[in-house]
């Protein structure tokens, strides 16, 4: 799976909207933008996540007055004032599309979208802060009034230590993301590794038993180092099974009891029996 990415700057992600547009038509024009939003995709959680955040996440649009006026292609309309800001809006839709395809829709739980909403929430307020900081700079000027007059110096924006705290958080859901991520696909890999395994094995002893061979014990051994259901090989009066699991045959050699009588065969363990299989259990 690959790295979760947000989308860029403003320059690279607001092309292709009709900014003269009415809000109402901005905003339909920024959620079909990413087809991953149309209603055939994504399920209706998705659909109510990106919905409640765009009533609740961007700022309201200040037109001129804005900080990031400069930067925004609708900050000289009055007919949008008191509306949500339509470039947090846009990067709303990017960056929530992103992750969750990312992720892999087909197998998108309802708390990874909480994860990706918490994640958006960030992104778009880091979003916010880098906005401001382009217009005003990374430093601002600080006086200090003393008996000998005012002092002014140069030092940090104040946001930067507020930008500082977001990436932070921003880094640690991402990991806690990918790692959640990481640990379904990899449990599924070894449940499947495992059923194939199992489905082998039975295929197996139904064959030899109706063909009146038997299991080969390099065989039986490489099936139960795989951790999963395994068959049990050895000679003499005690087997030992390879592996744990919830399937156990032993295999008796010359003069071991194989519960016909005959000495020779093979035996089904449950437990403790004739044979020592150990990790033994029901076939």
């Amino acid at each position: 799976m690959s790295e979760l990415r947000p989308e860029g700057p403003v320059g690279s992600v607001a092309s292709g909207i009709d900014w003269q547009a009415d809000y109402t038509a901005i905003i339909e024009q920024i959620r079909s933008s990413d087809p991953f939003f149309d209603t055939s995709s994504g399920g209706s959680d998705i659909r109510e996540a990106l919905h409640s955040l765009y009533d609740s996440l961007p700022m309201l649009c200040k037109g001129q007055e804005c900080p990031i006026a400069s930067r925004c292609p609708v900050s000289h309309r009055l007919d949008l004032l008191g509306t949500g800001c339509v470039l947090e809006v846009l990067q709303i839709t990017k960056r929530m599309a992103r992750y969750l395809r990312d992720l892999g829709l087909d197998d998108v739980t309802y708390t990874d979208v909480q994860s990706v909403i918490h994640l958006v929430r960030l992104d778009v307020l880091i979003f916010r802060i880098e906005q401001i900081l382009a217009v005003e700079g990374m430093t601002v000027e600080e006086v200090t009034v003393s008996s000998r007059g005012n002092i002014t110096r140069q030092v940090g924006h104040p946001l930067l230590e507020q930008l500082k705290y977001l990436m932070k958080e921003q880094r640690a859901v991402k990991d806690e993301l990918m790692a959640s991520r990481r640990a379904r696909l990899e449990k599924r890999a070894k449940e499947s590794k495992i059923e194939r395994d199992l489905v082998r094995l039975l295929s197996q002893f139904r064959n030899r038993i109706t063909g009146g061979g038997v299991i080969d014990a390099e065989e039986v051994r490489e099936l139960g180092s795989g951790g999963g259901d395994a068959i049990g090989a050895g000679s003499g009066s005690e087997c030992v099974g390879s592996a744990g699991g919830d399937v156990a045959v032993a295999e008796c050699g010359v003069g071991g009891p194989d519960g016909d009588g005959d000495g020779d065969g093979t035996q089904r363990a449950s437990g403790e029996g004739a044979c020592d299989a150990h990790g033994g259990g029901d076939l």
